[in-house]
């Protein structure tokens, strides 16, 4: 862990040297990653938006108020640049999901969950840029509606509406396979 890991407070770790920026990039490394292709998705490019995730996260580090966790900081930043990079992308075509599990389906559970899973990443990209990293940022980085609206630099009803509109786009395209499950 760098100088400037989670549990040391932000204005110990100031000026940013360069090996604390270093350490600071070494430790989030992973989730700089895991925000880009999450917000971001798939590409060929993907790695270079990655590396300018990390520059703009150097770069912008005398900004870093100590508000907030450098991880949530680190989050924020990421997501942006993964973003202005998204939504430069041509819009996707109409997401063309599979009726659902039905007879001739595999029984086995791995295998539905495979095709389940398949199925849920194509209508994360089927979703616009905006509301795929509203999604990523809370749902699966678990940040909280204040800390999105923060990240994304927008007031917490947005991201409240982003959510709303997001989840029931994904549900209209999951319908198939909610509509194919017993336990509800």
């Amino acid at each position: 862990m760098s100088d400037c890991g989670e549990s040391v407070l932000p204005h110990k770790c100031r000026p940013w040297s360069p090996p604390a920026i270093e350490g600071l990039l070494d430790d989030h490394r992973a989730l700089i990653t895991r925000t880009v292709s999450r917000v971001y998705r798939s590409g060929t490019d993907l790695p270079d938006v990655v590396q300018e995730a990390a520059i703009a996260i150097a770069r912008s580090m005398g900004r870093f108020r100590g508000e907030c966790l450098p991880s949530t900081w680190v989050v924020a930043v990421a997501a942006r640049v993964a973003l202005k990079h998204a939504s430069r992308r041509p819009p996707p075509a109409a997401a063309s999901l599979p009726d659902g599990p039905g007879p001739e389906a595999d029984p086995l559970a791995a295998t539905l969950r495979r095709e389940f899973a398949g199925c849920l990443e194509r209508a994360l990209d089927a979703l616009t840029p905006d509301h795929r990293a509203t999604v990523a940022l809370f749902h699966v980085e678990g940040l909280s509606l204040q800390e999105t609206a923060e990240a994304l630099d927008v007031p917490v009803g947005t991201v409240k509406s982003r959510l709303h509109v997001a989840r029931r786009e994904l549900r209209r395209l999951m319908q198939p396979y909610l509509d194919g499950d017993s336990d509800e």
